[in-house]
């Protein structure tokens, strides 16, 4: 959003969002900043990706909204856990696991117990 003065510029203060109970302002981290931290987030650590998306963007210094990077490493975590990368929904499943209720079922009828 773009506001003109027609008198000089004047200093706009963003509002904290209806729900915020410290009264610190919410910034939303913008789509394209989203979508750059999942792709990043599949390969890499949380620290890394939020580390090297400052960097892409010229440093700190240079964002110019604190929506254009991650708000912290748990952000970036977040993302990371929704997309899948390396999360527990990925892993192959465990064998034992898999014979050991495989057993249990087994055991609730007496014609095909094992033991």
């Amino acid at each position: 959003m773009q506001y003109c003065f027609t008198k000089g510029n004047r200093d706009l203060k963003a509002k904290p969002h209806g729900n915020s109970k410290s009264g610190k302002v919410f910034y939303p981290t913008q789509k394209s900043t989203k979508e750059e931290i999942k792709k990043l987030a599949q390969s890499s650590k949380p620290r890394d990706v939020f580390h090297k998306t400052i960097e892409e963007k010229g440093g700190v210094r240079q964002l110019s909204f604190p929506g254009e990077n991650a708000r912290n490493y748990q952000q970036v975590a977040d993302f990371r856990q929704r997309v899948g990368g390396q999360s527990k929904r990925n892993k192959p499943p465990d064998t034992l696991i898999e014979l050991m209720q495989m057993c249990k079922r087994e055991n609730r009828d007496p014609g095909t117990a094992f033991v």
